[in-house]
């Protein structure tokens, strides 16, 4: 029975390090590029208390090489700065624009996909890119995202920023999401099968080509559900329109959280939906995951033990080259972070249980 569970773990492992493998080999990180041509493209900013983030992104889209765009930023009936903030901007810039409400979502609304309906009312632009108000951008991003959607003309192209992570306690939760994305899911699938269960998104920066969205208007179809952003990208399948989720190239990066409890609180509120919203599943993973090490070692066999410490490396190293991610922070951390994964399933099942959380100041249902 041991010798099963422990073969069962390195297929496992085995299958993990393939997929990140096809992720390498298939480049499925956003490359630096010119477009053929420069559509406007409206970014939208959904804030609620970024007074401390919105300024450090208004600043580097101000130094976009891409000549045709606008921003509008939603203050989401903010309690601190961030709505003279962005106003402040709006007054040099003459492409900025502020919209903002002191009632927040009406009845069967959550804050984010209300804010993001309203932003897609009020833009212009042939393009919608939907981006936090943490993110920050080179001033490569707008072409380069462009250019990638004109290219494999997409309806949808949504990014993973590469994560900033400053202490200890944010490098021992943060690099759990990239390896989940990057191990289970060739990212390819995601532009070329029509299949749903193959989705993937991140709400921080998604571009969609405009006369697409306001057909459909995606945040009012999802307007209470706390994922949207995958579960947009399974509408998108649905619908048979052509998306692509990718990594990001550098071109933009984000500092999610600024500890390890803020982290905590902040994933557990979605870790079920990268296993499409499974607690079978990612307890299935978190088991293979945290504690597969114990049937492989029970095993005694050589060859076991071998051939599970060369898969553990080299999955370790290409998500952590394809995150821009320090390979010896995420070696050297390897057994903490596994206690970390485990810390970070008690706090989701926790959720679950209670039937929602409070999130900015809001109580949000699960």
């Amino acid at each position: 029975m041991i010798e099963i569970t422990a073969l069962a773990v390195l297929a496992i492992l085995g299958f993990r390090a393939l997929v990140a493998l096809i992720n390498l080999i298939t480049r499925q990180q956003l490359r630096n590029g010119n477009p053929t041509s420069f559509p406007l493209v409206s970014v939208l900013i959904p804030a609620r208390n970024e007074e401390a983030t919105l300024p450090g992104l208004l600043e580097q889209l101000q130094l976009q090489e891409y000549p045709n765009f606008e921003v509008i930023v939603y203050d989401d009936a903010s309690t601190d700065s961030t709505g003279s903030i962005a106003e402040k901007y709006a007054g040099k810039n003459r492409n900025y624009r502020v919209i903002s409400s002191s009632d927040g979502p009406p009845e069967g609304w959550l804050g984010k996909n209300h804010a993001c309906h309203l932003l897609a009312q009020n833009a212009s632009g042939e393009y919608l890119l939907f981006l936090d108000a943490d993110v920050r951008v080179e001033r490569t991003f707008l072409k380069s995202i462009i250019a990638h959607s004109l290219k494999h003309k997409l309806h949808l192209c949504s990014l993973f920023p590469v994560q900033i992570m400053k202490t200890t306690g944010e490098r021992l939760l943060v690099p759990h999401m990239n390896r989940i994305l990057v191990s289970l899911l060739p990212l390819i699938l995601t532009r070329i099968s029509r299949w749903r269960s193959l989705s993937a998104a991140n709400g921080q920066a998604m571009l969609f080509r405009a006369d697409t969205y306001k057909k459909h208007w995606f945040h009012e179809i999802v307007r209470s559900i706390t994922v949207e952003d995958i579960r947009i990208f399974r509408v998108m399948k649905r619908l048979r329109l052509k998306s692509h989720t990718m990594l990001s190239g550098g071109q933009i990066s984000c500092r999610m959280y600024t500890g390890f409890n803020e982290a905590l609180n902040g994933f557990s509120k979605n870790i079920f939906q990268f296993f499409g919203g499974s607690i079978l599943l990612t307890l299935l993973y978190s088991f293979t995951t945290i504690l597969g090490w114990l049937p492989v070692l029970l095993t005694g066999s050589p060859a076991i033990i071998t051939t599970w410490g060369i898969l553990s490396l080299w999955a370790i190293i290409i998500v952590s080259a394809l995150s821009h991610q320090s390979f010896i922070s995420n070696l050297t951390l390897a057994v903490p972070q596994q206690i970390a994964l485990l810390t970070l399933i008690i706090k989701a099942l926790q959720f679950r249980f209670r039937g929602g959380y409070r999130w900015k100041g809001r109580e949000v249902k699960v």
